[in-house]
Parts: C-alpha cells; structure tokens; sequence
C-alpha cells in the first residue's frame, strides 16, 4: 500500500474547504500517524517541518474549534492548512491534512431540562469565565456541563448537586460522568467536591489557550 493511502490523503487534493471548521484527531490517533511517518523514513527531522503535529501544538489545539484561512500542497503534494484556533486572532498553526477531522459541535440534551439554581450560583476564581453552561442529565441526576477558560487554559466540566452524589465513591462519580458524549474522556478525570457550594465538580478536555499578541485578550 503506497504511503499516501496509508496516510489517507491525496497529493494536491484537499479534502476541507477555506473557512471550515477543523479539530485535531484524538491524542491516540496522532501518536499513531507520527509512528507511521517515523517508520516511512526514519531520518527525517519531522519536528522541523511546519505541518507536523507536535506534542506541544497537541496541548494547545486539543479540542478546539479552528477554521482553514489557507490550503497548502508542499513536500511531495501533501496537502495542509494554515488554520487560525478561534478567539485568538492573528494566532495561526501549520498542520497536515491527516491530523485533521470535522468539528463536531457538542450539544448536550438540553432540550426541556431547566438548570437547578445551585449550578447558578456557584462562585467563579478570579480570572475564570464560563463559556457554556447547559442542563443535562446523566444517570437520571440533575447535572450542568460547563466550558472554563482561565489564564491562558480552558477545561470542559459535568457538575453534579452534591446531595445526590455526595456519598459515591470517585470511581461511581467517573462513571456517571462518562455517560455524558464528550470525545475526549480518555484520561483519569479529576473530581473536586465543593460541599460547601453543594456541588461535585468532574473536569476533563484540559487544553491550553493562545493569547491574542500583546494583550491580555484570549
């Protein structure tokens, strides 16, 4: 099987359009695809390369929403994108076609839940903003699924009332947790329990957040 199809591209062929809406592959899927290209040619400095996925570029794009502001072919035709992670303008990555997947947005089932005061409530750190705040339910409970972002970072939580999951163990609060379709829950999702709020935080799709230039502005 040639390496192209093994890849799964097709030289000078893109695949997405300017200004759609990207995510990077699942962190497994990445390591898998940089093997691959180690195993085609082992003497290749692919860290230099502008298209290559980096742990660190991983860290940074994990999860997030990037539109295509340019199509790239180079190095034998692989096709590539110069994408822009939104909500930091003029901040813009390098990557290769096959790190790439549609955007999926994610859209609990809201519809008719209404969200319990107590997740109203709950007191924010300084610095922290919430981007998304819905009802949910999971495992029959009252629950809200939040979006943080924080100084430079941004995590995804499910908060559930402390009154029903106070006295579960972390591994059954995990598990209810798991219920709720996020892609990236893959990792061991650490708990906090804030009795004095009344409530059970369970926080996951931690991710790093680009600044614009010179502010402090995300």
């Amino acid at each position: 099987m040639s390496f192209e199809k093994r890849m799964g591209y097709k030289p000078y062929k893109f695949k997405f359009v300017n200004q759609a809406y990207l995510a990077i592959k699942s962190k497994d899927d990445v390591r898998r695809i940089n093997e691959t290209l180690k195993e085609e040619s082992p003497e290749s400095d692919y860290e230099s390369y502008s298209w290559y996925l980096t742990d660190e570029k991983v860290d940074i794009l994990k999860s997030q929403k990037l539109k295509i502001n340019m199509q790239v072919s180079w190095h034998g035709g692989l096709p590539f994108y110069m994408v822009q992670q939104l909500g930091a303008a003029e901040v813009t990555y390098s990557i290769a076609e096959f790190y790439l997947e549609k955007y999926k947005e994610i859209k609990p089932e809201s519809e008719g839940l209404i969200l319990h005061d107590t997740f109203k409530n709950i007191p924010l750190e300084e610095g922290t903003r919430i981007r998304v705040r819905v009802p949910v339910k999971l495992g029959g409970l009252d629950a809200a699924y939040e979006e943080h972002e924080t100084f430079g970072s941004g995590y995804h939580s499910i908060v559930f009332l402390y009154e029903d999951v106070g006295n579960m163990s972390d591994e059954e609060i995990e598990k209810l947790a798991r219920e709720f379709p996020e892609a990236d829950m893959n990792d061991s999702l650490p708990i906090s329990r804030r009795e004095k709020y009344g409530v059970v935080y369970v926080s996951f799709s931690f991710h790093r957040i680009s600044r614009v230039p010179g502010t402090e502005k995300w």
